[in-house]
């Protein structure tokens, strides 16, 4: 709202009801069980709502989509009450037990979600994905739980959702996760591809006048660092105002977020949209997908129409968001700007190119805006920011009559709360924790440290307005690049070698020659053949090579055999270098102990998420491994799934980057290197044999990983396989 029509907002809230808009939570990643994959729809249980009178809700929108005032209505609530123990399937899936329920509201162009309870044990994740498994919701976990309890979770633009909740094996039972409100979607509430005609003059909350200005046009390209600060408030269904994240004196990143006092309902209700805007001149619709949900109130006023609110959680570093500075000292600013979403329209931009003057209206301090020279506010830009020449807010929309006539300026008034009335009703307390008694505040981080820089005139980002050196001097390397790590340009320039780099101009001293008279093989081979239970380690594959790995090309033959919720991708694959670092790929939820993973079941395609028997093929790029070195390489598999049942492993293998001059020659070694004294079993006799051998560096009995010692490595390898049997 930007003028309190509060009778007609009540009126429209009954006649509309409330619906929620958007992504409404931060998400906290991951994906849901088998993301990629199909799934057997038949076997989760379905909630169908009752069809939609579209006619009478035509007409009813046909009346109150008049009204600029009025919110935009796209969908119905239906009240419901689905719970974990009432509702939905579980099934146990490896080390979870996972539910699930499907709802289905027929001819619906979206489905909206609140949950009245969501209390989640650690560990628990919680997805909303559409029918056809193209697009999901969260995960929502315990960071994502509100004092209030409820949490809304948005809309996802299909008739047909699936809401899946998973927890792990040892927490099963402690999760408390209630549906109580469906939003029957009917009117797209965003412009996705498949549909571009729906609705296509309306942004995804409302549409304002032909005269507002995109805030990404040429006139506000001065405003790029303030407009990260503004955001959209809706409530439910309603674009209800507009409001800006704050800066304070400890400069902090603390949300404080100030909009007016005539906003005012319950602010942990409401959903904070940032940076809901076109990224050009002409568009009309924006990013939904930015959203803080919930927050506290902290002041409100109406001598000045003010509110501070605290947000319930800070946007992330991905929001890119920034904390308005603000003037506090009452100086009668040259010029104000103001940033704004009106009707709930994207983020625009209005200017006023004379001086502001301080009023009254409706008993509160105000800046007065005799009339806008470029751009209008409307209903909905409530609670904007209006900034100074200085870039620096002074106060907050309270009302005014300023609108568009057509496509021009209707030449009316618009009136702001001030900021430095609202400084002694409760601001100063929180903005100013310090005590400073400062009246000036530059925004945070952009403007946080503006005399601070590179001093160092011979530093390729020497600044030389800066009085303060902070600490970031940068040098050109060897590549001329500036800070950088030298390594951009080296590499080996002998065109005789293996690994010879036609792009390098600096010789690294790493060029690789094959054995003499043998030609450059850099696809080094191998297979390896094992029966694995739990944490099972096969034999090693050792072969003598030099270079880097860039590729793993893996082709497995594997075998349930024991059955049960073992898959293909429990398999991990371990590489060691000469130098006796280890990196694993792969691995369900454990990992070959010594060696550092690189990624878990996830690095092979989403197919190897299967208990079927079958050959299985991937590749996989090791470029980042960090691995390197001449000398004895060793390559093993492990079972990386703890609950495993047993499975047989038989993998043929190639590593790119790592050449040899006889085609890989390796040969697995003792095909139960654990059992050292070669009985068959792994005991204790076999743990004196290797404390003996603790601490060799060549020539070593007890050495199990393959890197020519006798370390700590060896000895978790060793447990690994305690108290088992070789085969």
């Amino acid at each position: 709202m930007r003028r309190p029509f509060f009778p007609l907002w009540m009126l429209l809230s009954i006649l509309t009801g409330s619906t929620q808009l958007g992504t409404a939570q931060i998400s906290q990643g991951g994906q849901p069980w088998k993301w990629g994959l199909d799934v057997d729809m038949t076997a989760i249980p379905v909630v169908s709502t009752e069809a939609l009178d579209l006619n009478e809700l035509a007409a009813e929108d046909a009346v109150t989509d008049q009204y600029k005032e009025a919110p935009w209505r796209f969908g119905v609530e239906r009240e419901t009450s689905l719970g974990l123990q009432d509702a939905g399937v579980w099934t146990q899936e490896k080390d979870r037990w996972i539910w699930r329920m499907g709802i289905h509201c027929p001819g619906a162009t979206g489905i909206g979600l609140t949950l009245g309870a969501f209390d989640v044990p650690a560990g628990a994740t919680l997805f909303v994905w559409n029918a056809d498994r193209s697009r999901f919701l969260g995960s929502f976990t315990e960071a994502n739980e509100k004092e209030w309890g409820y949490l809304p979770l948005g809309i996802l633009d299909d008739d047909h959702i699936v809401v899946e909740y998973q927890e792990p094996l040892a927490v099963h039972g402690q999760g408390d996760v209630r549906i109580t409100q469906i939003v029957h979607g009917y009117r797209s509430l965003l412009l996705h591809p498949e549909n571009p005609a729906a609705n296509a003059s309306m942004g995804p909350f409302g549409n304002s006048g032909a005269c507002n200005i995109n805030v990404n046009c040429p006139s506000g390209s001065a405003w790029q660092t303030e407009k990260k600060a503004v955001a959209l408030i809706t409530n439910g269904g309603f674009a209800v105002c507009t409001g800006a994240l704050v800066n304070n004196t400890a400069e902090d990143g603390t949300p404080y977020f100030l909009t007016a006092n005539h906003c005012l309902g319950n602010p942990n209700s409401w959903v904070y949209y940032f940076n809901h805007e076109s990224s050009t001149c002409g568009g009309n619709t924006g990013p939904t997908n930015q959203s803080v949900s919930g927050g506290t109130l902290l002041v409100n006023s109406g001598s000045s129409d003010v509110a501070l609110i605290e947000l319930s959680s800070t946007p992330p570093s991905s929001f890119n968001v920034e904390y308005a500075g603000w003037d506090v000292s009452g100086s009668t600013p040259s010029s104000a700007v103001g940033i704004h979403h009106p009707s709930g329209d994207i983020k625009k931009i209005c200017f006023e190119n004379n001086s502001p003057y301080q009023s009254t209206a409706g008993g509160a301090a105000v800046w007065w805006i005799s009339a806008w020279e470029d751009g209008v506010t409307e209903p909905g830009s409530s609670g904007s920011p209006l900034f100074d020449q200085n870039h620096r807010i002074i106060g907050q929309l309270y009302g005014g009559a300023a609108a568009c006539s057509g496509s021009v300026n209707n030449g009316a008034y618009d009136y702001y709360g001030r900021m430095d009335v609202s400084w002694g009703v409760g601001l100063s307390g929180y903005l100013d924790p310090l005590n400073t008694g400062t009246e000036v505040l530059d925004s945070y981080p952009t403007n946080s440290a503006p005399n601070e820089g590179c001093t160092l005139p011979s530093a390729c980002n020497y600044d030389p307005e800066a009085e303060e050196d902070d600490g970031s001097c940068l040098i050109d390397d060897a590549c001329g690049v500036c800070g950088g790590d030298g390594t951009s340009c080296t590499g080996c320039t002998d065109a005789s070698a293996c690994n010879y780099d036609v792009t390098a101009t600096i010789d690294d001293g790493e060029c690789i020659y094959p054995p003499a008279g043998e030609p450059c093989d850099c696809d080094a081979e191998g297979a390896l053949s094992a029966s694995l239970d739990a944490n099972g380690a096969s034999a090693f594959y050792t072969l003598d090579a030099t270079g880097s790995p860039e590729t793993l090309s893996i082709s497995l033959d594997w075998t349930n055999t024991g059955g049960g919720g073992n898959w293909a991708a429990d398999v991990a694959v371990a590489i060691t270098s000469p130098d006796g670092n280890c990196i694993a790929v792969g691995g369900y939820n454990s990992s070959p102990a010594g060696c550092s993973s690189i990624g878990d079941y996830t690095e092979w395609p989403s197919g190897w998420q299967s208990s079927t028997s079958g050959t299985y093929t991937a590749d996989v790029d090791l470029n980042d491994s960090e691995l390197s070195g001449s000398g004895t390489w060793s390559i093993y598999l492990f079972n990386g799934y703890s609950g495993s049942s047993g499975a047989q492993f038989d993998a043929t293998w190639s590593i790119s980057g790592l050449c040899t001059g006889d085609n890989g020659g390796g040969d697995p070694i003792n095909d139960c290197p654990p059992d050292l004294d070669n009985d068959g079993l792994i005991t204790v006799s076999d743990a004196l044999l290797l404390l003996g051998d603790f601490g060799c560096l060549a020539n070593c009995m007890a050495d199990l990983n393959g890197d020519s010692q006798v370390t700590t490595s060896d000895m978790l390898v060793f447990l690994a396989a305690f108290g088992s049997e070789c085969e």
